[in-house]
């Protein structure tokens, strides 16, 4: 895969806690093509990241993006990392992204000037949707393994059942 996020400074003991969901804020980048895309901004990636709500509003664009690729042949749609300023842009040709980096006010940009966007690559829609997929798999794992009672809550069971539709997608429809 060419595109991927990479999750670091992740703590065990915040996922494990009663609030887990909530607190779990782990530091996330993005690679294309190997390349981490936040250092064009000459950060790392975005820290303190509420990934997990993050992850939660990633699903649901994710199956939307799915569900438009045979309504139209273009458009956008954003990737907000919660708890950042910080955030993707996608726009869509057919089924190849645009993809650009977004800054904006809307939280802790450390230190990094807003409002901007800059373009960081282009990939296949396949691409960006096993990232997603990934990320969302290696959270839901995380998650299993140390709070499973967060695991069997239903708001979390219904994001793994988009998960799934996302997953099944991969497998059978990507080329349609």
């Amino acid at each position: 895969m060419t595109c991927k996020f990479v999750l670091s400074d992740v703590s065990e003991k915040q996922i494990s806690s009663g609030e887990g969901y909530n607190i779990f804020e782990p530091t996330v980048a993005l690679e294309i093509d190997g390349r981490n895309v936040f250092e064009t901004l000459g950060i790392d990636g975005a820290k303190s990241v509420v990934v997990m709500a993050s992850r939660e509003r990633f699903i649901e664009t994710t199956v939307k993006l799915i569900e438009e690729l045979s309504e139209k042949d273009d458009g956008f749609c954003e990737y907000w990392l919660l708890g950042t300023g910080l955030g993707f842009r996608l726009e869509r040709k057919g089924r190849i992204l645009e993809v650009f980096l977004r800054v904006d006010n809307w939280g802790p940009t450390q230190g990094v000037s807003s409002p901007q966007t800059v373009r960081i690559g282009t990939v296949p829609i396949s691409e960006w949707v096993e990232s997603i997929a990934s990320l969302s798999r290696t959270l839901s794992n995380m998650v299993r393994r140390l709070n499973p009672e967060l695991y069997h809550d239903p708001l979390f069971q219904k994001e793994e059942a988009n998960l799934s539709l996302i997953e099944r997608w991969l497998r059978t429809g990507r080329n349609a």
